[in-house]
């Protein structure tokens, strides 16, 4: 229904567009234009070759229009002098019906105090409706469609759901209806499985299911629709969740249903677990895929598992913060119910980088490129992971020789030159850094390129700067990093330093967001390892610091920031034991999460050295 309606509106406006653009250098149109008082155009329209038949007829009108105009004008000059200024100013008006261009009638409204903008106005509009009074019905016509279709089948917006009544089975009364009701509530209002968006923001997606109390019809028939469209009336949540506990300890069973407007049931099925939450959670996992499926989110974040499980281990491995063992059995039991989904891959790749596991996370990342080869996410984490060879690459000469074969084998099906088969540590670097640059280069012509992958990766909105141009300045400045790490294995500092330096400045300058101001600050420090310039180089990497956790895109990623800043990342790895950013360092170490609030950590991070 949707797509038929869209196609409709799509015909419509292509016969409208195409008719309008005939009929613009038509006598009739030049016709309607001395009835709208438009004299000029008209005379213009009559002058075109195209219309040699009407021309004299058309020219003589526009003359006798100006005439009658000027005529007007003039009696309402008369007017004027005798201080009847009402009567003058209707004359006057009438000549600006006549031709809104007369400028005795304008500079006679405007010295009787009555500016034309207002009463002139009005004759001019009326005219133009009369002029093109069939593209306006056909516009008001197409308008009316959309309004009501809108009414009908809901277009725009999560889809919304009422939670009915939850019935207590086990026989147990202290699970009330109404607590059973309100957790379904809670965890269907839960964005936690949506898709954060992608490079260069982290954080929630869309809302798929809005949870919304129950509201009365506001009738049937067309007026019910029509007031439903204008906001008058509201219609009936898009679907109605219920269901049945039932069962005790051990297990505990919990009877879904899902039905339409309509009344219609969609589905009914039977989630368990061990707890009366746990049943009910899994409940509302498969009511929320379900309503993923239906809005069209895109297969790399849809949850296929009918049990609701693949979610639930997902949301769990979020919530777990300490054990970072029972993090990885979360995902791993996610990822193999989910073999599509692809933030699953990117939490598993995530949690290795966070272990120092760079070999297993670049395995990650390459499954996830081979999988999704349009999208942007995977491929810069890719790229990073590569840029960070100088930490794993004891690791990576610590394997096996075949095992380095069979991954650079893998790297190569993508993409590359094979490198010699045994490489010095020199050589080493050099290859894995080009492949960072290519992946750099890639994701940036993902982005301008805006296939459909692209588009719906960005679909997601959450936070003031997650468009495609934030997302161009995070990469830019991350593959700078690069340029500037080949240069130090080329033995090229000196002569690229200056030139990056200057570009990813400008890139930042813009302030386009926080990561950007991040990757300026790892920039300046991987230039560290030159030693000329160092004092500019510390003071230019804490002030990109500063203004990185200033950014509001960085309230929420705090924890994650403080822990690269604290020598998480290795990219700050140079920073280490320099006097400023150890003082940056001890000031604000105390007051980390969850010891304190994100505000009073920001109050610390935006001025570290105050007190030192």
């Amino acid at each position: 229904m949707r797509a038929l309606c869209a196609l409709l509106a799509a015909c419509t406006l292509t016969i409208v567009s195409s008719s309008t653009a005939r009929a613009a250098g038509s006598c009739n149109d030049a016709a309607a234009r001395i009835q709208a008082g438009d004299l000029t155009t008209a005379e213009e329209l009559y002058n075109e070759p195209a219309n040699a038949e009407c021309r004299e007829e058309g020219l003589a009108a526009v003359a006798t229009a100006r005439n009658k105009a000027e005529a007007e004008a003039t009696a309402g000059q008369k007017l004027e002098n005798a201080q009847l200024l009402e009567d003058a100013k209707a004359r006057y008006v009438e000549a600006l019906r006549l031709d809104r261009q007369n400028s005795l009638a304008l500079d006679g409204l405007a010295r009787i105090g009555s500016p034309p903008i207002w009463d002139a106005f009005w004759y001019q509009l009326t005219g133009l409706l009369r002029a093109n009074a069939l593209w306006l019905g056909l516009a008001v016509a197409f308008l009316a469609v959309w309004v009501l279709a809108s009414a009908v089948i809901g277009w725009g917006g999560p889809q919304t759901v009422f939670v009915g009544e939850i019935a207590n089975g086990t026989g147990d009364e202290k699970f009330t209806p109404a607590a059973l009701a309100a957790e379904l509530r809670a965890r269907l209002a839960d964005a936690r499985y949506l898709p954060p968006p992608p490079v260069p923001t982290i954080g929630l997606g869309d809302i798929v299911a809005a949870v919304v109390p129950l509201v009365p019809s506001a009738g049937s028939g067309l007026v019910g629709l029509l007031s439903r469209a204008v906001g008058t009336g509201r219609a009936p949540a898009d679907h109605t969740v219920s269901g049945t506990l039932s069962g005790g300890a051990p297990e505990f069973s919990f009877i879904v249903e899902l039905a339409r407007k309509s009344g219609q049931t969609e589905f009914l099925r039977t989630t368990s677990g061990s707890t009366p939450v746990g049943a009910i959670d899994l409940g509302a996992n498969v009511v929320l895929a379900h309503l993923q499926a239906e809005t069209g989110a895109p297969a790399w974040v849809r949850w296929s598992d009918k049990s609701g499980e693949s979610m639930q281990a997902y949301q769990q491995a979020q919530e777990e913060k300490g054990n970072s063992g029972l993090r990885q059995e979360l995902l791993n039991k996610a990822a193999a119910l989910e073999p599509a989904n692809l933030l699953v891959r990117i939490a598993i790749g995530g949690l290795q980088e966070d272990a120092d596991q760079y070999i297993d996370a670049l395995q990650t990342y390459l499954s996830a490129v081979d999988q999704w080869p349009k999208l942007v996410r995977p491929r810069y984490r890719l790229a990073a992971v590569y840029s960070f060879v100088d930490t794993w690459l004891d690791v990576w000469r610590r394997l096996p020789r075949a095992s380095r074969l069979r991954l650079i084998d893998r790297i190569l099906t993508m993409e590359g030159e094979r490198p010699a088969r045994e490489m010095d540590e020199r050589a080493t670097r050099a290859w894995f850094l080009d492949r960072a640059n290519a992946e750099y280069d890639e994701v940036l012509q993902l982005l301008g390129a805006r296939t459909r992958a692209v588009n719906e990766e960005f679909s997601t909105k959450s936070g003031s700067k997650t468009g495609l141009d934030a997302a161009v300045a995070v990469c830019q400045t991350a593959a700078l990093c690069t340029r500037l790490q080949i240069a130090m294995v080329n033995r090229q500092t000196a002569s690229e330093y200056a030139a990056l330096r200057t570009r990813i400045d400008a890139i930042i300058d813009r302030r386009p967001h926080w990561q950007a101001a991040y990757n300026g600050a790892c920039f300046y420090s991987l230039a560290l390892a030159d030693k000329t310039h160092e004092d500019e180089k510390v003071k230019r990497a804490i002030e990109l610091l500063r203004v990185t956790v200033q950014e509001p895109d960085a309230a929420t990623e705090l924890p994650a920031l403080v822990k690269g800043m604290l020598g998480g990342d290795p990219d700050l790895a140079n920073l280490k034991g320099r006097p400023e950013y150890e003082a940056w360092v001890r000031y604000f170490k105390p007051v980390l999460p969850p010891a304190t609030g994100l505000a009073a950590l920001v109050e610390h991070l935006v001025n570290p050295l105050q007190g030192e």
